[in-house]
């Protein structure tokens, strides 16, 4: 599994314009691509950045748990 996060910059709103998890999954020779984007924040910099990585990567592990659960029916 691969990942990749990011953040964008603040609006004149004061909010955390972008927030985004990127995932690569790989099982069983096949590969998923799973992206979640948060926009428009608000709240203090640093608790509000990880408050929306921990959403984003909550997502993106239930996604993966899904996958390999799926994969693991197919075994």
């Amino acid at each position: 599994m691969y990942d990749k996060t990011g953040l964008g910059g603040t609006n004149a709103q004061g909010q955390r314009i972008a927030v985004n998890d990127l995932a690569l999954v790989r099982i069983n020779e096949q590969s998923w691509v799973v992206a979640a984007c948060a926009k428009n924040i608000v709240g203090e910099k640093e608790q509000t950045i990880a408050a929306s990585n921990e959403v984003l990567q909550q997502v993106v592990a239930t996604v993966f748990t899904e996958l390999l659960a799926e994969q693991e029916l197919k075994l």
